[in-house]
């Protein structure tokens, strides 16, 4: 029993490698087939015999001829297309294993890693239709709500202090002293040396006092102004209306078969199609000269 084998590598050189080492270890050279794009063209070119891609319809086409699933298929030609060698052994199935042993030592690449390297990329497999099939396809769609939350101005509160004068009053005593000459009329006579006395120069002084205002200020606190910001939470339902497309399958096939079905087991039928009630049937029979009773 034949097994298809197939390896990928990043240069020809490697690829040419893992052939010679294949052929050395007995696999006819004849069944190895390396391709790859030549010249950074779009025409794959084959080295080896056997069934190669040729100029006709490409390495995919080329792979038609092996049992490979098409996803495989399409993956090895996006290699291709990307620049890089496809081997493919022709070999016994007492052999595969062998041969798979061989190839992983000659630096073929990861191949499930390479696609997941290349769907990160944007690339995906498609699927392939038989010769002669066409298939369209409508979309159904549908949106979907995404609620999300920004923050906006509410406005604020701002507080701020400034100087004002208002007039007071305040009442206090004050002491004021006054100096009073009085002069009060004396009859008596001076004798002896107390005359002599009173002739003398003499000065009396005395000085008046007083109390004044003194006006001194001293700032107090009297009371102190705070701000402060609150956080609450509140749940809001939001209402909108989305859009979707609605598919609905008229299949008139399976209708008509069902109708005359329907028209040829009830005996409605006039043997044209058309469907007929149950008086122009009975009267149609009357015509052609017999009676049957209505059925229920």
């Amino acid at each position: 029993m034949t097994r298809t084998i197939t390896a990928m590598y990043d240069t020809r050189q490697e690829a040419e490698t893992a052939r010679a080492q294949l052929a050395a270890s007995g696999i006819d050279s004849g069944s190895i087939q390396i391709t790859g794009q030549d010249g950074g063209g779009s025409q794959a070119s084959s080295s080896g015999s056997g069934s190669g891609s040729g100029s006709g319809g490409g390495f995919f086409q080329g792979l038609k001829d092996f049992f490979m699933p098409d996803d495989d298929r399409q993956a090895y030609s996006e290699g291709i297309r990307r620049g890089h060698y496809v081997l493919t052994v022709q070999a016994e199935e007492t052999r595969a294993d062998e041969i798979c042993r061989m190839l992983d030592t000659t630096g073929a690449v990861d191949f499930d890693a390479r696609q997941d390297e290349w769907r990160t990329g944007g690339w995906t497999a498609q699927p392939q239709m038989a010769t002669g099939q066409t298939q369209e396809s409508i979309p159904v769609v549908e949106e979907q709500l995404r609620v999300g939350k920004r923050e906006v101005e509410r406005g604020g509160v701002r507080v701020r202090s400034y100087v004002a004068e208002t007039p007071v009053q305040e009442q206090v005593s004050l002491r004021e002293e006054h100096v009073e000459v009085e002069r009060r009329p004396v009859n008596e006579a001076v004798r002896g040396a107390d005359a002599d006395n009173l002739f003398q120069e003499r000065s009396i002084e005395l000085s008046e006092r007083g109390e004044e205002a003194v006006v001194a200020k001293e700032a107090v606190v009297r009371e102190e102004i705070g701000i402060r910001k609150d956080v609450d939470q509140r749940v809001e339902t939001i209402s909108d209306t989305v859009r979707h497309t609605e598919v609905d399958i008229d299949d008139g096939r399976s209708r008509i078969g069902e109708r005359a079905s329907f028209a040829d087991q009830d005996g409605m039928s006039d043997g044209s199609g058309t469907l007929e009630t149950e008086e122009e049937r009975r009267l149609r029979q009357q015509r052609e000269g017999g009676t049957t009773q209505p059925r229920f």
